[in-house]
């Protein structure tokens, strides 16, 4: 769907933060036009129609998520700086979005530790300090083994199915070399284990870390080691798919072990 369509539908249809999407604002076409704002030519037959007809809306597609995952990925991707102050008109206008679902996005965006909002200043987006990269793998490496087993023992068969896409997306990124198209994928691959965990404990800690960490990723410029680390999620992704409970907890701890000397 190309992306001016789905932004006029932004600014035309209701301002409800709340109110649902339908037809091909399916859940992974909202992750590579809200979150990464590809091009309409990007959105090819193979994405839209292989893709997206086998991944439903099951997981969060209201205003205030899509708004989240725009700033979300400015975020992650340094378009809003570290450490730099903005308005939360300059918020809506990067999630173009109203300002209810914007001020939700903003809520989550806080409670995850990625803007502070400044009593009489404003709102700031999060520095990013020496000590942080060394904290948020200390917490992947110790929960993200475990949610990645739950969720290849829970996950259902429609979720099984959109982790196929996301390997076959990341896989793809790896050969074009998209880094933003990955990013978007690691994204969706983040909600799906989300969803299929049953332990709401475990992903509430890591939804947290995991931003943060491809923000730090992206920071470092460390875009060399991107073939491996996606050949290593897709591993991941393979053994949670197939049901492997050991083998996707394994999978896990070493992504995350690589990822940790990145």
């Amino acid at each position: 769907m190309p992306l001016r369509s789905a932004t006029a539908k932004r600014r035309s249809g209701t301002h409800d933060s709340q109110a649902p999407l339908h037809g091909h604002d399916t859940w992974l076409c909202n992750i590579l036009i809200y979150h990464i704002r590809l091009p309409s030519e990007m959105l090819n037959d193979t994405v839209c129609h292989s893709s997206i007809s086998r991944m439903q809306p099951r997981m969060q597609n209201s205003l205030s998520h899509l708004a989240y995952l725009a700033l979300e990925y400015a975020i992650v991707t340094l378009a809003l700086k570290p450490g730099s102050l903005v308005t939360e008109k300059q918020l809506i206008e990067v999630a173009e979005h109203g300002r209810t679902p914007v001020r939700e996005a903003i809520q989550k965006l806080a409670w995850q530790g990625l803007i502070h909002v400044r009593p009489r200043v404003g709102l700031q987006i999060a520095e990013i300090r020496r000590e942080d990269h060394q904290y948020v793998m200390q917490v992947r490496r110790e929960l993200e083994p475990i949610a990645a087993a739950l969720a290849a023992t829970h996950a259902d068969q429609q979720q099984r199915e959109q982790l196929e896409e996301c390997a076959r997306l990341m896989t793809e990124c790896a050969v074009t070399g998209n880094l933003p198209g990955f990013f978007a994928a690691d994204k969706a691959f983040d909600e799906i284990l989300e969803a299929a965990c049953p332990n709401n404990f475990i992903t509430t800690a890591l939804a947290t870390v995991q931003t943060h960490a491809r923000r730090l990723w992206y920071s470092t410029g460390t875009h060399d080691r991107m073939g491996l680390a996606i050949t290593m999620h897709v591993q991941a992704i393979e053994a949670i798919r197939g049901g492997d409970a050991k083998a996707a907890e394994t999978a896990m701890a070493s992504l995350i072990d690589y990822l940790s000397g990145a």
